[in-house]
């Protein structure tokens, strides 16, 4: 399976490999009533399925993530934060993205809020200075890759991404 990201409600779409790892700033952390309440219990009913356990639903478990910042920024994805992480709002994060979002979830804090860094917003000369994509200096050099377009999503194929592509190729 594969993530579509959408620019601007559709106007370009992008795959992006199951599993993949992307940048994302935390926006909002869930407390555990609020997640199990979102939809009326149907996210978490969703999580559960997909193999979660209740018990790792706890005060933080659950984050709202955001990739670009702008006036057409909008919403942002869920992810679940790995346990034994402590995500906070502002903090630069790694999330492994999938098809069905319950399943996203945050692998690591690359730079927590209000500490100097290497990652920042930086203006995507595409969209008129209007818009910033979320970018991490050096992230080339450890197999990052910008998204093929206007967007400015940066993204770390997983392992067997080469055989997955592949696979999909010979499919077609």
């Amino acid at each position: 399976m594969v993530t579509l990201l959408a620019f601007l409600a559709g106007c370009a779409a992008t795959e992006i490999p199951s599993g993949a790892l992307v940048l994302r700033k935390i926006d909002s952390v869930y407390s555990r009533d609020k997640f199990i309440s979102l939809d009326e219990g149907r996210r978490y009913a969703c999580f559960l399925r997909l193999g979660g356990k209740g018990e790792d639903v706890v005060d933080g478990s659950f984050v709202v993530t955001v990739g670009f910042q702008g006036p057409y920024s909008g919403g942002g994805e869920i992810a679940f934060v790995r346990p034994g992480l402590k995500a906070d709002v502002g903090d630069i994060v790694e999330m492994e993205t999938y098809a069905v979002r319950e399943r996203n979830v945050i692998t690591k804090i690359r730079q927590k809020n209000g500490y100097p860094g290497p990652c920042s917003f930086v203006t995507n000369r595409f969209l008129w200075n209007t818009a910033e994509d979320l970018y991490c200096d050096g992230i080339e050099r450890e197999g990052w890759q910008k998204v093929p377009g206007s967007y400015g999503t940066w993204f770390k194929p997983p392992e067997d991404w080469k055989t997955q592509k592949s696979s999909r190729e010979r499919s077609r």
